[in-house]
């Protein structure tokens, strides 16, 4: 299996005890370095052993950051001079640039004799100590210039993965750049490369966090391209021009309706920003689906096309999504009208793959019928689903404290659930028989709080 593949797990490890959004992708670095060492030894790697590689890595480095009481330069890149092996004599900086099989590029080793000669044995900690920055960077554009012999305009040429693992490169990408070639790509060209010169894009470019804002700046730099002004000069645009700059991928996404794309540059031809719309315009899904996509957008949350609940949930929609909001985004027609102002069938019926009946703030889960079953589900979710607790680990984890920073408070007091504000009961209804109450008693090693928008709350209260 590849490293690829474990992604989920690196990111239900890092949300154990992430605080923010920028913490979270940070330590899942940290799982997926952690798990792809393991995958150099076992390439079949058992899932439940990944997430204890995971949460191992993790743990590591919160112990290195408390002897040491300062974050090491760097930040998560981690100690690249740190042992990795047994015997402490292999390190990160070792397998960078390298490769164990025959054949290896003279001029690709030849580079990183260079770099040993210039900044010594340990030359990545000497770079990091002298203050220098873009070293990878520079390394990346050696391979493809001086390496390779290729002009950073022949884009098809090295935009992609493979390109990368012929020049021995993926440790790099895996250590520096996320597993990614593009971001290694936008580092070393940052003012030139941009992702859909290549042959493809990264997975959820166009639907992710940042779909919106990377979608509006290929159809800014399209309309560049295009001469294009106004609305009125997309009549002549076709979807073979899309195609043809490297942009096929972006109107598919869009289901090749141009006028939807072109909503991207000419903000006002979208008309549910304005204060009336076209009579029977909210009849259609996909204008419902797109004004929901904008408003999450709109108010910081990205596009959830795509995601999976969990990633969903990271997103923070319980403390974005709001009436209100609705209101000065000129949805409160569509809410209102169509949707009887339920928040949750608005959103899960047009995203019903990524809102749970959890995911949105303002839902009465206590009035449904099944919600007891709801509550269950609820709790199951947030341990198994979302956290990656095992039953073993149930009684250091599951705190009252917790399932406040989960946004799970009112499941969790509502008498209507039948958990009573008891962790233990949450833990006997989910695993009946296995726990006593005395295994929530004990003093218990405890577990950093992800804070999905009600921290803050408890801070206030204390």
């Amino acid at each position: 299996m590849q490293v690829e593949d474990y992604e989920p797990i690196a990111q239900q490890c890092a949300r154990r005890y992430a605080s923010d959004d920028a913490e979270r992708e940070e330590l899942a670095q940290l799982a997926r370095i952690g798990i792809w060492l393991a995958l150099e030894n076992d390439a079949s790697l058992p899932r439940a052993h990944a997430v204890t590689v995971g949460l191992d890595a993790i743990r590591a480095s919160f112990r290195k950051q408390s002897a040491r009481m300062r974050t090491p330069p760097g930040g998560t890149l981690l100690e690249l001079q740190e042992p990795i092996s047994d015997d402490g004599s292999l390190t990160l900086e070792d397998v960078v640039g390298k490769d164990d099989g025959p054949g290896q590029d003279e001029l690709l080793a030849e580079l990183h004799v260079q770099l040993r000669s210039r900044f010594c044995a340990r030359y990545m900690m000497n770079i990091k100590q002298s203050g220098l920055r873009g070293i990878p960077q520079a390394i990346v554009r050696a391979t493809i210039e001086q390496v390779a012999g290729l002009s950073p305009d022949d884009t098809n040429a090295y935009a992609n993965s493979q390109f990368f693992i012929d020049h021995h490169l993926r440790p790099l990408l895996k250590i520096f750049f996320n597993d990614s070639y593009h971001d290694a790509l936008s580092a070393a060209y940052p003012d030139t490369y941009v992702p859909w010169m290549g042959k493809q894009v990264p997975d959820g470019y166009w639907s992710g966090r940042g779909g919106k804002a990377h979608a509006r700046k290929a159809m800014r730099w399209f309309c560049n391209a295009k001469g294009i002004k106004s609305t009125e000069d997309v009549r002549d645009v076709s979807i073979q021009d899309f195609v043809d700059e490297g942009l096929g991928g972006l109107i598919f996404h869009y289901r090749y309706n141009i006028n939807r794309v072109m909503q991207l540059v000419f903000p006002e031809s979208r008309p549910w920003r304005l204060k009336s719309v076209p009579a029977g315009f909210w009849d259609t899904l996909d204008n419902r689906r797109d004004a929901l996509d904008d408003f999450l957008q709109h108010i910081g949350c990205g596009s959830i096309i795509g995601l999976t609940p969990e990633e969903t949930y990271d997103r923070g929609l319980k403390k974005r999504v709001s009436g209100s909001a609705l209101k000065d985004f000129h949805l409160s027609y569509l809410l209102l009208y169509q949707y009887r102002g339920r928040q949750y069938n608005l959103f899960h019926d047009h995203f019903p793959e990524q809102i749970l009946p959890w995911t949105l703030a303002n839902v009465r889960l206590a009035n449904w019928p099944d919600a007891v079953e709801v509550g269950v589900n609820a709790m199951r979710w947030a341990l198994e689903d979302y956290l990656v607790v095992t039953v073993e680990e149930v009684p250091q984890v599951l705190t009252t404290r917790l399932i406040r920073g989960l946004g799970l408070t009112g499941i969790f007091t509502n008498q209507v659930f039948g958990f009573d504000s008891s962790p233990f009961k949450v833990a006997d209804t989910l695993y009946p028989g296995i726990f006593t109450p005395y295994d929530f008693r004990r003093k218990r090693p405890g577990i950093r709080v992800p804070d999905c928008g009600y921290l803050h709350m408890i801070q206030h209260e204390s």
